[in-house]
């Protein structure tokens, strides 16, 4: 109620949140700390090389992938944000082909408008050169490096839902309180805008 704007999606979108698919990685090296954080579930699966590939191929039955399968199952959404650590880009479909998606453009003015926001409200130099030496913090997935069994093309492929892959900190394990504070207010209007597209 304090914010007009957000109010105002929030009363119009529904809105799920998943604050970790991976808590087995993520905590790998203890219940208190995200040092050591690894890719691979308690099984040694890397969770998203592992969803039902849009080039044929089941995917994998791994307790998370599954309950994600069914979640998105239970639910029909049009638009989903993967939040990812390591680099700082909008990262659009397709990861798996070098094709565009019939949404090409609307990926690269939704993506450009990302990018141009979270610019002007990050600090110097954030999300300007991300995903690869030419990117300006907005690249297809392809073009950045191919992969398999994504979650991004199987929820655009199989789930008809437009999902994006947003890498918001070149710092892999973001761990003082500041430097996730201030991801947050770099990326805050950029998310809304996002959405309210």
């Amino acid at each position: 109620g304090s914010d007009s704007y957000v109010s105002r999606l929030m009363d119009s979108i529904e809105f799920w949140v998943i604050p970790i698919m991976n808590p087995d990685g993520m905590y790998k090296g203890g219940n208190n700390s995200i040092s050591g954080s690894t890719r691979s579930n308690g099984n040694s699966k890397d969770l998203n090389r592992n969803f039902p590939n849009v080039n044929g191929g089941s995917g994998t039955n791994q307790p998370e992938i599954v309950a994600m399968k069914d979640f998105f199952g239970r639910h029909h959404f049009t638009l989903s944000t993967n939040l990812h650590a390591g680099n700082e880009c909008f990262n659009y479909p397709w990861d798996t082909w070098e094709r565009t998606t019939a949404d090409n453009e609307w990926w690269r003015l939704v993506g450009a408008a990302y990018r141009d926001t979270a610019q002007y409200y990050g600090s110097s130099g954030y999300f300007d050169d991300g995903c690869s030496n030419s990117a300006n913090g907005l690249t297809n997935g392809y073009a950045w490096y191919s992969i398999s069994g994504g979650q991004q093309d199987w929820a655009n492929y199989f789930m008809h839902c437009r999902e994006v892959t947003i890498e918001v900190c070149g710092t892999k394990e973001p761990t003082s309180t500041t430097t996730i504070a201030n991801i947050w207010w770099y990326n805050k209007n950029s998310m809304l805008n996002f959405y309210a597209e």
